[in-house]
């Protein structure tokens, strides 16, 4: 998931009305708010998990949930109207044009749509500011617990035609090394566990440990160290996520 987009961040200094991004939280807020996606008490638990295993799954609430149903209708329809471009990564060699051929569009420039020319209805609008509150939440968060001076989010809608994949990589390399830890936000109802289209983690320290494989189920979500290599295996049908970016910037 290292791709190149140096507009569509989200500084969690700005106000609700400045941020690029729709965060709404403030850089002197503090975790006492709902974050890392799921219920606000199982914070400290998911915390402490991603800390030891580099990596946490977490769950939405049956609200949540429900509005990222709608967020899969929205997604179909914006590559069925074209409106999605091929993904794109830093590296710019033939061999690397295979790494990964998914379709992705930025939050910011799905807002930008939206203010010009696309008409998306009530309940998908609400779902996608209530999803980015809650990254900006989960920014802060994370930067109060892991003490690391996060400030920013970038996030992309990615859709998998049948077949598609994006090959192993990690998202923070020498030349975007920004990123502390990646997101992907599952819209998928109902995927068979024989479907694929499962998100693979390979662990840094122990080349011995088996991968981590996570498939992509609606209303569940996975935080991960950006240093972690990882890979999306071909999917029999259409794979539909949110992902994203926290990360410093200077």
């Amino acid at each position: 998931m290292d791709t190149t987009n140096t507009a569509n961040k989200s500084s969690l200094n700005n106000s609700a009305t400045g941020s690029t991004d729709g965060a709404t939280t403030d850089s002197t807020s503090t975790s006492n708010t709902s974050s890392l996606f799921g219920d606000a008490e199982q914070t400290e638990t998911a915390l402490s998990y991603l800390e030891q295993q580099d990596y946490v799954v977490t769950k939405f609430d049956d609200e949540t949930t429900e509005q990222l149903r709608s967020l899969a209708v929205m997604l179909t329809q914006l590559f069925q109207k074209g409106l999605l471009k091929p993904a794109s990564i830093t590296q710019k060699s033939p061999e690397a044009r295979m790494i990964r051929n998914d379709y992705t569009i930025w939050t910011d420039d799905l807002d930008q749509l939206i203010e010009t020319e696309l008409t998306i209805s009530p309940i998908e609008e609400q779902a996608v500011q209530v999803v980015k509150e809650k990254i900006a939440n989960t920014v802060l968060v994370l930067r109060d617990y892991f003490r690391i001076p996060l400030n920013n989010f970038e996030s992309h809608f990615a859709y998998y035609p049948a077949g598609h994949y994006y090959g192993r990589h990690s998202d923070k390399t020498k030349t975007n090394n920004r990123r502390f830890f990646s997101f992907v936000i599952y819209l998928n109802e109902n995927w068979p566990t024989n479907q694929g289209g499962e998100l693979v983690l390979y662990p840094k320290d122990d080349p011995g440990k088996a991968p981590i494989s996570i498939q992509p189920n609606l209303g569940s979500a996975i935080v991960f160290n950006s240093e972690l290599e990882h890979e999306v295996k071909p999917a029999k049908a259409a794979r539909l996520s949110w992902t994203g970016w926290i990360r410093h910037d200077v």
